[in-house]
């Protein structure tokens, strides 16, 4: 090696003392010229999944960073917005999981996922009314709007009773009003009606 000659490149490593040009105490001596190994980036990967809708893939996260460095990521935030969206939690494959403290060649690369469902609420004008333009999701500043068949919960109908078999003291028909109520279920996420059930009077009390 010659005075002051600069340091050879080596696939994979890096000199030790980058930009410091060699010159040999010794030049009958060979001379060592220390490399260590480039630290590579590693990758993990959090794919958000909504199993309602064929295993979609809402959102993905990608974090990225030196081989041996700490992993920081944590899906509390992005879990927090999807049940603002209306979404449920199902199973955090992620923080459920181990062996992702820190980034390795060993989890490089690996897929973790994060399953979610489509909540649901359910209208009725006892236990849960609600009103046409209000949002399904209060938290989501984006939400769906509850419609009017979200809310046709409640009508009115008239009821004839007929009585027989008194001859001349048979009572009129006695005409009422009935309300008829029901519950309507919907999808949080989609705005859908899922079901309804049948409509019930509200009171009998037939006189």
């Amino acid at each position: 090696m010659l005075p002051n000659e600069g340091v050879p490149e080596v696939p994979g490593y890096n000199p030790k003392n980058p930009g410091k040009k060699i010159t040999p105490e010794n030049p009958t001596k060979d001379t060592d010229v220390p490399y260590v190994p480039i630290i590579g980036d590693g990758r993990i990967v959090i794919n958000y999944v909504d199993q309602d809708d064929n295993d979609a893939i809402l959102d993905t996260a990608t974090p990225t960073c030196k081989f041996g460095t700490k992993i920081t990521y944590t899906t509390t935030a992005e879990i927090k917005k999807l049940e603002n969206e209306g979404y449920v939690l199902v199973k955090d494959g992620y923080t459920d999981s181990t062996g992702h403290s820190e980034f390795t060649k060993e989890n490089d690369n690996h897929v973790y996922e994060v399953i979610m469902k489509h909540g649901t609420v359910t209208y009725n004008p006892h236990d849960n009314p609600a009103k046409p333009g209000e949002p399904i999701n209060p938290n989501d500043p984006n939400s769906l709007k509850v419609t009017d068949n979200d809310v046709d919960y409640s009508k009115s109908v008239k009821e004839t009773i007929h009585y027989v078999g008194a001859g001349d003291q048979t009572p009129f028909d006695n005409v009422q009003n009935v309300t008829l109520t029901r519950s309507i279920m919907v999808d949080r996420v989609t705005g859908n009606i899922i079901s309804s059930t049948k409509w019930q009077p509200s009171q009998i009390d037939y006189k």
